[in-house]
């Protein structure tokens, strides 16, 4: 099933849920036309789910079918966990024309020598689209 005349995605999930994370990437896997995904982390204690293995291992990787037209990602109550950096990675990898990835940094964050490594890494993160921008707020 595919969900062609899907342009923007408004969601809202646990990132310590795998199953929410794979129901994300199955949306977008199906939504080819997809231009704005927004998404706002509810950040949940951690459920029974989770996973021996590192769970992005497996799925950050160049894929050629999808995100052909994604030009915005809003990430909302961002922290910078693992599944969460992650997401952001994958979308930069495969998004060939995204022109701005804006992060809204949970109110509660600090800035603070962690906050740097997180900041760091994901500048480090390989992009598909040389105009895409990543731009951070919310940081106090």
């Amino acid at each position: 099933m595919t969900y062609c005349d899907l342009k923007v995605v408004n969601l809202v999930i646990n990132f310590n849920d795998t199953k929410q994370i794979y129901a994300v990437l199955c949306l977008c896997r199906s939504a080819p036309n997809l231009e704005e995904l927004i998404i706002k982390a509810c950040n949940k204690v951690e459920t029974l789910l989770l996973l021996t293995v590192p769970f992005w291992e497996g799925q950050v990787c160049k894929e050629g079918d999808i995100f052909h037209h994604l030009k915005t990602v809003s990430l909302s109550d961002f922290k910078g966990g693992y599944n969460q950096l992650g997401i952001a990675e994958f979308i930069l990898l495969n998004s060939v024309v995204l022109e701005t990835l804006n992060i809204e940094w949970k109110r509660s964050i600090k800035a603070d020598k962690k906050l740097l490594r997180v900041l760091e890494q994901m500048m480090q993160f390989k992009r598909s689209s040389t105009e895409a921008k990543v731009v951070f707020s919310g940081l106090s």
